[in-house]
């Protein structure tokens, strides 16, 4: 994001509309471009995070939430706050998750196996 041309147009754009077209970048363009680096991750994202959430039209609630809760305390004005935000707050949502998942699962294997004599 702020090595590249695009990146740096990006940027630019999202800091400060008018002072990006004043400069010369296409806004249209760069609108474009993001909207399109922005579905490219959500579909490679959306095969991942569907078997473990039911799909249904209402399925962007917790998401969008999340999203909100990690830019505010990441910042609006640049994108360099929000990522490590995101992973300060999604690290320990993760981990969670997944020890939770653990002990169900070797729980209820040990169930199964032990009903078979």
């Amino acid at each position: 994001m702020t090595r590249t041309k695009t990146g740096k147009a990006i940027n630019a754009t999202a800091l400060n509309l008018e002072g990006a077209k004043t400069v010369g970048v296409d806004v249209a363009e760069i609108y474009a471009r993001t909207m399109g680096i922005s579905a490219a991750w959500e579909e490679r994202q959306a095969p991942l995070i569907s078997p473990i959430m039911t799909i249904t039209p209402f399925i962007g609630g917790p998401l969008v939430g999340k999203a909100f809760v990690v830019a505010i305390l990441g910042g609006l004005g640049g994108t360099m706050g929000a990522l490590p935000e995101e992973w300060l707050w999604d690290w320990p949502s993760r981990s969670v998750s997944f020890f939770f998942l653990f002990r169900y699962t070797r729980r209820r294997s040990d169930l199964s196996c032990s009903s078979s004599y």
